[in-house]
């Protein structure tokens, strides 16, 4: 059994782990639960210890609820309100969501 395996059936009865036999379903499914407001916590590949991995697991939510950043907050990082959120957006859109030229990289965190 994995480390990560052993977690999920340690906290079963507060979390909910669903397998999918293809990365396409997957994908479908998290998009689905993301879109009606659900926060889905995803991991894929080998886990990391450091504070920021930035990649092997992650926290989605839709950002364009305004309460979201609250509720991850609160109810799944159990963390102070200071700490920064990393928003993924394609770089075609970053100039829709962020007040930057179009295209513009803003890799790892490095702009607040």
């Amino acid at each position: 059994m994995t480390v990560v395996d052993a977690a999920l059936e340690e906290f079963q009865d507060r979390i909910e782990a669903i397998r999918f036999p293809t990365l396409e379903e997957t994908c479908t499914e998290a998009a689905s639960l993301i879109a009606d407001g659900r926060v889905v916590g995803w991991y894929c590949g080998r886990m990391s210890s450091v504070p920021a991995p930035l990649g092997n697991r992650s926290i989605l939510a839709d950002p364009g609820h305004p309460e979201m950043r609250e509720r991850v907050n609160a109810m799944v990082k159990k963390r102070e309100t200071f700490r920064p959120f990393a928003p993924a957006v394609s770089l075609e859109q970053v100039h829709v969501w962020f007040d930057v030229p179009s295209g513009t990289e803003l890799s790892y965190m490095q702009i607040p």
